[in-house]
């Protein structure tokens, strides 16, 4: 009897040490979000976004599509948080997030043992983690992804382009609104019919600093009397085999589905060029119902036999 209760005590007192002296972060949060691993890494990346209180929200660290850590600096404490991200579908990921403060440590560990004491650190962090699930589900409600499954063959283009560099990507839908109107003036010059949607080609992706280069463009016939002028140049898209996602909502947020197409291709083993084709469907100065806008993206994968 006496060698089970010096085990008991012995597994007690290692459990407290660790509690409060070896584990890294004070409390953990779950919960599950729509859409694939990629959507889900990029909007909690961008999490500050989200909430103003977190508009000082630093990234200290990340494994794509994995893990993010991110620290937050207040009046009273550093905050730190890792975040981890598991695949339950292609619709639903799983999220993890670990929370530790650097002031009071023990303080906090110890009423987070004990049920009757009030813990405004923990209480704190539960109505932020609300208010992001919150949040993040009104965000979603606005657009959608849906990754198809098999491979595709993307369309091929002859068009007149405007390109951008540098651009970063939540810019890019203001980028376009920008530079429309040198592609619009070449087409009413040269009386052109469109052959196809307009489209961007994503031509460099700075995934570490969010910035891209890319070519905006309007599909038109280019066997015909006519040469580049200004910032308009001339492109030949080949098709390529791609990965395909669906996307509907404003098209200032459809770098999610690159995200997710990503990520789909790394659960497959599938290497690409990371550099996505977008077509769109849907004028934004005359189609005012933002979530029904629609935009087919391509990611090309390469050696594929």
């Amino acid at each position: 009897m006496n060698k089970i209760v010096s085990i008991v005590l012995f597994l007690l007192i290692a459990g407290m040490i660790w509690f409060f002296f070896v584990k890294q972060y004070d409390y953990e949060f779950q919960f599950e979000t729509r859409y694939g691993q990629g959507v889900a890494f990029r909007e909690i990346s961008h999490w500050k976004e989200l909430n103003k209180e977190y508009s000082k929200l630093e990234q200290t660290g990340v494994r794509e599509f994995d893990a993010i850590s991110q620290s937050l600096q207040t009046e009273n404490a550093r905050l730190d948080f890792l975040w981890n991200f598991e695949s339950d579908t292609d619709s639903i990921t799983k999220v993890k997030v670990w929370v530790r403060s650097n002031k009071d440590r023990f303080k906090n560990r110890f009423q987070i043992l004990n049920p009757f004491a009030e813990n405004v650190f923990i209480d704190s962090i539960k109505t932020d983690m609300l208010d992001l699930m919150k949040n993040l589900k009104k965000q979603q409600s606005s657009y959608s992804v849906k990754l198809e499954d098999s491979l595709k063959m993307s369309p091929a283009f002859d068009c007149i382009c405007h390109h951008s560099e540098a651009i970063p990507v939540q810019s890019k839908a203001m980028e376009m609104v920008q530079t429309i109107g040198y592609l619009e003036e070449y087409v009413l010059d040269h009386q052109l019919k469109l052959t196809g949607n307009p489209f961007v080609k994503i031509t460099a992706w700075d995934r570490q600093n969010d910035k891209v280069d890319f070519d905006f463009c309007f599909p038109v016939n280019l066997a015909q009397d006519i040469r580049p002028e200004g910032k308009v140049e001339f492109r030949q898209v080949p098709s390529s085999l791609s990965l395909q996602a669906v996307f509907h909502g404003n098209y200032r947020i459809s770098d999610l589905a690159w995200y997710d197409l990503i990520a789909q291709a790394r659960a497959q083993n599938l290497k690409t060029s990371a550099l996505p084709l977008e077509i769109f469907y849907n004028n934004p100065k005359t189609d005012i119902h933002a979530p029904q806008w629609r935009a087919d993206v391509f990611l090309p994968v390469i050696d594929q036999p």
